[in-house]
């Protein structure tokens, strides 16, 4: 019901032309939209972490409003052209972590309407076909199940054991080492059931080293997203500096060219984190900080908007064009400080 409220509030802020209005000021800043991935429509409802995932048909259908409204380039050279104003909206598509599915659905619907998008790749991901640790955890807590994961390893939550993306929200606040012990204890739970079989790690695919460079070749941007996925604020300085210099000089080995950009995983970062990427010699980087990055705004704390499912397709998984207008130009934003 909220979320049907809410697409009745979008398409009436798009006739009464507020959504209109908030979209011209989009041409004072960069907007920068977040995905991670892009599955065939059939695979989007059973995914366990459903907030990381779009149909392939709703973004067809948002990358083509993009190609006609917006500017949309990638993320280096939307920075390096960005003006106090100019006279389209633009935009930078970005996906995190290096699916497969990027290469193989997002990136032709992109070419299709002639966009380019910035991929942040994690070089252990892509490179040693090593799984995000929350992809390992979902494959793990679907083969065990709730209630033999949750004798593993107790979850916080009261009531039914939680689902997959509550475990998440939790085990990111662990640290490293806390989070290995947790998944340590979910994988001998596994093998003390005798469980002899492999996980079936097909639908968390990583793109190869030679994707990357067919989509730079293709006039897509590659960046850097870590290693492994670390959360940065967490890691001691010799590891931080690990994570960031390794990354980057694995991905210009691949591509064969510079990699200036970053992405913080999580959007975890701090001051120290922040000089380390300085350091390293990216110039850019990018958080999960909801906002839009105006001129003379700080490089390396460039804001996203999360183009979640939740909050820019209908109650039927389908595109919405109101509601994903309403997301850009970030009128929920706009009616919670016109609240305060």
């Amino acid at each position: 019901m909220k979320n049907r409220l809410k697409a009745w509030l979008d398409r009436g802020a798009v006739a009464t032309g507020v959504i209109p209005l908030l979209e011209g000021q989009m041409r004072r800043g960069l907007t920068v939209l977040m995905y991670h991935r892009v599955l065939p429509d059939e695979l989007c409802p059973g995914y366990p972490l459903r907030s990381l995932v779009i149909p392939v048909s709703a973004f067809r259908a948002q990358v083509e409003l993009l190609s006609k409204g917006y500017l949309a380039s990638t993320l280096g050279t939307a920075v390096n052209s960005l003006s106090a104003q100019s006279e389209r909206r633009p935009v930078a598509v970005t996906f995190d972590d290096g699916y497969r599915d990027n290469f193989e659905h997002a990136a032709p619907v992109l070419e299709e309407f002639g966009l380019r998008a910035t991929f942040f790749a994690a070089t252990d991901f892509v490179g040693e076909r090593q799984l995000m640790w929350f992809d390992e955890a979902c494959l793990l807590f679907e083969a065990l199940g709730p209630a033999r994961a949750q004798g593993a390893f107790p979850h916080p939550f009261r009531g039914e054991p939680a689902s997959p993306g509550d475990w998440m929200q939790i085990w990111k606040e662990l640290t490293p080492a806390q989070r290995d012990e947790a998944l340590d204890a979910w994988r001998d739970a596994r093998a003390q059931e005798g469980a002899a079989a492999p996980l079936a790690e097909s639908k968390y695919a990583a793109m190869l080293p030679d994707h990357l460079r067919e989509l730079h070749d293709r006039g897509h941007e590659i960046a850097s997203h870590t290693c492994s996925h670390a959360l940065l604020d967490q890691l001691s300085p010799a590891d931080l500096a690990r994570e960031l210099q390794d990354s980057k000089a694995r991905l210009e080995h691949w591509i064969g060219a510079e990699v200036p950009g970053f992405c913080y995983p999580n959007g975890n970062h701090n001051g120290a984190v922040r000089q380390a990427v300085l350091d390293a010699g990216y110039r850019w980087a990018c958080t999960t900080k909801s906002g839009r990055f105006e001129l003379g705004g700080d490089p390396f704390l460039i804001p996203r908007l999360d183009i979640a499912p939740g909050r820019v397709l209908n109650d039927q998984g389908q595109h919405d064009a109101a509601r994903f207008r309403a997301e850009l130009c970030r009128f929920h934003e706009h009616l919670q400080r016109t609240r305060r």
